[in-house]
Parts: structure tokens; C-alpha cells; sequence
């Protein structure tokens, strides 16, 4: 493995890091000290899903170094902890939708409930599909960096100039693009599973955001909520 390729997945892990800091400094990291407090199931989520993305760069970069070992081990650890997330990620989205349709917000609140909800659904898919495909590298590292990548809308929509929709688009294809990219760069064909399946996550995105405007969506959620 020459050195590029090496530390490829620890330079992602990095970007997602920056990514949810950049998002969630000013609402949870660095939140102000006079500002009224988070409740406290969404300080767990916020340490909780803080917890996945610095298990990332720790597993990625253990790979990098050949401690695969120790890689195995901590490997227990992240999908128990892939599960308290998806848990901790549908209850806290719902949770603030109660609150927001209480506030009279029902149906913008309706409308994003789409947005949490499908992100688990996409990241709880692709981890079991990396956790089962864990003796293969190269399929195991591109399912769970992809499964990382689906939950950072939240996190990019939040960043100060990338509020609007087709920035978080762009931002978005841009972090999928990037391995299919680094292949093509490293003088491969870009991996199926890095292609394809950034193409379907990117539908996939796009699909749930155009249903979320929808009145069936706000009458499911509604039945949800």
C-alpha cells in the first residue's frame, strides 16, 4: 500500500471531524455559557455521535500504521456503538419534533423529520454492511466511510454559507466524489462500492429531501410524531 493510499481514509476521517465541529461548534462545542441549557438526551447524542466520527479516524489511521489488531478489537466497540446511535438518533428526532409541533412549527417539523429519520436508516444499512463484509478491506473501509457520510447533512447545513439546499448538495457530492476521485487519481478504476454506492446515496438524498415537501410525508410523520 504506497503512502497515498495509506493515509487516504485518515484524511477523510479528518474532513468529517472538521465537518461536524464546523456545524456544531456553536450549538453544542462551543455553545455559550449564558445560553439555555440542552436537554440532556441531546448532550448524550452530541457526545455520543462526536464518539463515532473520532472512532473513525482512530480505525482508519490504526489501518494506516498496520495495527489491525487493535483495529479488530476497537472494531467491537464501534459497532455497539453504531447501534446506541441509531437508537439515540430516531429518539432525539423525535423528541424535537413533539417539541416544535407543540410550538406551533407542525409542519416545517414534519417535513425535516424526514431528514434524521433517513439518515439512520442509511447509516444503520451501511454499517451492517461493513460489519459483515469486515474481512475485506476494501469493501469493509468504503461502506463505513459512506455510512459516516450520511449522517453529515446535518452537520453541513448547519455551517455559516452552506444553509441553502444545493450548497449542502454540492458539499455533500463533493465528500462522496472524493474516494471514486482519489481511485481514478492513484491510477485505478474507481470501486464499485465508492461509485455506486455514493451514487445511490446521493439519490437517495435528494429523493428524501423532494418527499419531505410533500403532504403524504407530513401525513406519515404526523402518525410518527
Amino acid at each position: 500500500m504506497t503512502p497515498a493510499r495509506g493515509w487516504f481514509y485518515p484524511a477523510m476521517a479528518v474532513v468529517t471531524l472538521a465537518t461536524v465541529f464546523a456545524g456544531f461548534a456553536p450549538t453544542f462545542y462551543l455553545r455559550a455559557s449564558g445560553a439555555p441549557a440542552l436537554p440532556m438526551l441531546t448532550q448524550v447524542h452530541g457526545l455520543v455521535f462526536s464518539a463515532w466520527v473520532l472512532v473513525l479516524l482512530t480505525q482508519v489511521s490504526l489501518v494506516a500504521t498496520s495495527r489491525r489488531t487493535l483495529h479488530k478489537r476497537l472494531g467491537v466497540a464501534g459497532g455497539t456503538l453504531a447501534v446506541a446511535m441509531v437508537i439515540l438518533g430516531v429518539t432525539v428526532a423525535l423528541a424535537q419534533a413533539r417539541r416544535e409541533v407543540a410550538a406551533g412549527h407542525g409542519d416545517e417539523a414534519l417535513s425535516f423529520l424526514i431528514i434524521p429519520l433517513g439518515g439512520m436508516v442509511s447509516f444503520a444499512t451501511l454499517v451492517a454492511c461493513g460489519l459483515a463484509y469486515r474481512s475485506r478491506t476494501e469493501i469493509h473501509r468504503r461502506l463505513m466511510l459512506l455510512a459516516t457520510i450520511a449522517i453529515l447533512p446535518a452537520a453541513i447545513g448547519r455551517i455559516p454559507g452552506l444553509e441553502h439546499p444545493a450548497a449542502i448538495t454540492l458539499y455533500f457530492l463533493a465528500l462522496l466524489a472524493a474516494a471514486p476521485v482519489h481511485d481514478l487519481v492513484s491510477g485505478r478504476r474507481p470501486h464499485p462500492v465508492s461509485l455506486w454506492g455514493g451514487v445511490a446515496l446521493l439519490v437517495y438524498e435528494l429523493g428524501r429531501f423532494l418527499v419531505s415537501k410533500t403532504a403524504a410525508w407530513r401525513a406519515i410523520a404526523d402518525r410518527i410524531v
